[in-house]
């Protein structure tokens, strides 16, 4: 995968674009993404995930090891996807249980 591009704008101006997403190219699944880091809001990571032949928007919020919990993530989603448990109910969760 590609770390980086060179943008160009229709006046001309060019600006260099780089992502720091790790995942990007260690996992074939994660097909995008952004991070960030901040003092309020930790270590965050939103990856578009492509697992069973469905799209996943994965989003961590004040992780304090984003690569380590996407990959927890990701396995639990594979896990689940193999099962036939992702994306395959019609109807709305039960919430008079909780659930």
């Amino acid at each position: 995968g590609m770390r980086g591009v060179t943008l160009a704008s229709a006046e001309g101006t060019e600006l260099s674009v780089v992502h720091t997403h790790a995942m990007l190219h260690t996992s074939g699944n994660v097909i995008a993404g952004k991070t960030g880091t901040t003092g309020a809001a930790g270590q965050c990571l939103m990856s578009l995930v492509e697992e069973g032949g469905r799209r996943y928007v994965v989003v961590l919020l004040d992780s304090l090891q984003r690569y380590r919990d996407m990959g927890i993530l990701m396995d639990a989603l594979r896990g689940a996807a193999v099962a036939g448990r992702v994306g395959t109910s019609t109807s709305p969760p039960d919430t008079a249980s909780g659930g």
